[in-house]
């Protein structure tokens, strides 16, 4: 019973175009906020610092003074799509 759950559900997300979007943009910040993708949206950083991740990765992360440290993306019609997701 659960194979043909399974099926059905395939059947259904081709059918339906339930496919995946391939992505605009990508922010690995493996010391940096540069854009991973061929796009090259890369990001605008305004005074976070580099910091471990949570792993204790040196310069993986980005650690913010919660007052006006920010990573801004460009404002470009690629990120600002009614179906843009984060």
């Amino acid at each position: 019973m659960k194979r043909h759950v399974h099926l059905l559900l395939l059947i259904f997300a081709s059918v339906f175009g339930l496919h995946a979007q391939s992505p605009v943009a990508s922010y690995t910040f493996s010391g940096n906020a540069k854009d991973g993708t061929s796009l090259s949206n890369h990001a605008t950083v305004n005074g976070a610092s580099l910091a471990a991740d949570r792993f204790g990765w040196a310069k993986s992360a980005f650690s913010f003074d919660g007052k006006q440290s920010a990573i801004t993306a460009p404002n470009i019609s690629q990120l600002n799509t009614p179906t843009t997701t984060i």
